[in-house]
């Protein structure tokens, strides 16, 4: 089955958020809401926004609902219920929504109010456009509930599918956004997965490895290996991926692979000039040793074509 398009309208849906009741909530009565798709929060950052709470208070209330068993559960404010609670507060004022919201109503709202938070890194964006993927339909849709064209969202939604623990890792090691990008969508492709058994999240966390381990400098020499990969055998890049092996190792496997393609190329050009020859001057020949050479010929180009089609390229 697809993914349910959304029939309501969510603007007019979401711009009554503002007559909401407000009131005081107990801080140890809010729980987290499952559909968070935020999975790191910087300690640094989150004793910074404490701090500016405790100096200018609650800018923004949170915003709850209440759920079935007289607790409330949490649908905008990930970021300042850590702050509140580093604080110490036993109370804090927050928007309760009047009546129990459906999933798809508490996915507009987290769309809403999550896409317009400043704080929000790269990688929380990308976990954001992967859930509204699951949620809307067609992917455009999902780009105009995101506020994206439908090319911005393409380029955050690979990243957005890998598992919590890889983005987390990619988010406490620093590693630049772009990097997982383009791991994401040339590397850890469909091809490539299928091939090896290993999942897109596997492929891109050992990458990561060897990003932290100092392994894949300079990043301009990393994308001009991942030209290569479709022309390159899974099994020598799973053996790369799986060792310590460096940039190098995959520069040398990339290029061996690009002159093979080429040489392979040039062969079968050859061989079929060399057929349309034999052609034209087959009266010259024995008749059986004429069908002798046109079989070995086709056996050579056979073998050949099927290494182009191992490496990569039909």
């Amino acid at each position: 089955m697809g993914k349910k398009q959304i029939n309501y309208d969510t603007p007019s849906f979401t711009s009554r958020i503002k007559d909401w009741p407000i009131k005081m909530v107990r801080v140890t009565d809010i729980i987290e809401n499952p559909d968070n798709v935020r999975v790191y929060f910087d300690k640094s950052e989150t004793l910074r926004l404490a701090k500016s709470i405790e100096e200018n208070g609650l800018v923004y209330e949170l915003i709850l609902q209440p759920d079935k068993i007289g607790k409330y559960e949490l649908i905008d404010g990930h970021r300042r219920i850590r702050a509140i609670r580093t604080l110490g507060w036993d109370m804090v004022q927050a928007k309760i929504a009047p009546y129990q919201l459906d999933s798809e109503q508490i996915q507009a709202l987290m769309l809403l109010t999550d896409t317009q938070h400043k704080a929000w890194n790269k990688y929380d964006v990308a976990k954001r456009c992967a859930s509204a993927w699951q949620k809307f339909s067609p992917a455009s849709l999902a780009a105009e509930q995101m506020g994206m064209t439908l090319k911005q969202f393409q380029y955050f939604l690979p990243v957005g599918l890998l598992d919590s623990a890889t983005i987390k890792k990619a988010i406490e090691n620093k590693i630049p956004f772009e990097f997982t990008a383009q791991s994401a969508e040339k590397f850890a492709t469909n091809a490539f997965s299928k091939k090896t058994g290993m999942t897109k999240s596997a492929i891109c966390s050992l990458l990561m490895d060897k990003y932290i381990q100092g392994k894949m400098q300079p990043i301009s020499q990393y994308n001009a290996c991942l030209s290569q990969l479709p022309h390159t055998s899974p099994s020598d890049i799973k053996f790369w991926l799986e060792n310590s092996n460096d940039l190098n190792v995959l520069t040398a496997l990339t290029e061996a692979s690009a002159n093979t393609q080429k040489i392979t190329g040039n062969l079968i050009k050859s061989l079929g000039h060399i057929e349309a020859k034999i052609r034209t001057n087959k009266d010259k020949f024995d008749p059986e040793e004429l069908q002798r050479i046109q079989s070995s010929m086709q056996n050579i180009s056979r073998a050949l074509k099927s290494a182009r089609y191992y490496t990569g390229r039909k």
